[in-house]
């Protein structure tokens, strides 16, 4: 099961990754950061993994300041991608409409391509305006 799931590392071992699935029985979300949430203070692990599990199920809202729970949306080519990745410096999210994506891409394209943005994720969350499905589109 771990092979179908995509849960094995390079030397065929089971890695610890979190699968959310909804209530239709579609994943909607892979964290396979689950590693990168644990702190080792002296001789015991310490994890943020439950508490940010709990807030992504929650009725969390965004707002300057307040921790942000890892979610997902799926790729323009159906894989699942995470909203930031713990190793950038930054990521920013811009949230447009179908109809508005290319010139905004090309603008954001370009400061990604910058070395001074090198550590920093541009991410679009584009909506279909024909449906309510949701995407990103990475630029890095």
């Amino acid at each position: 099961m771990s092979k179908q799931y995509g849960a094995l590392d390079g030397d065929g071992v089971t890695s610890r990754v979190t699968y959310l699935i909804s209530k239709q029985g579609r994943i909607i979300g892979i964290d396979r950061e689950v590693p990168a949430s644990f702190t080792k203070r002296g001789r015991e692990l310490e994890s943020s993994h439950g508490e940010d599990i709990r807030m992504l199920l929650g009725d969390w809202t965004a707002a300057t300041g307040t921790k942000l729970p890892q979610f997902w949306l799926p790729g323009l080519d159906g894989s699942v991608i995470p909203i930031y990745r713990k190793e950038s410096r930054a990521t920013l999210v811009t949230a447009l409409n179908s109809g508005e994506i290319s010139g905004y891409a090309t603008q954001l394209a370009h400061l990604a391509s910058l070395p001074s943005y090198a550590s920093v994720d541009f991410k679009i969350m584009a909506r279909d305006g024909a449906t309510t499905t949701q995407v990103w589109i990475t630029l890095r």
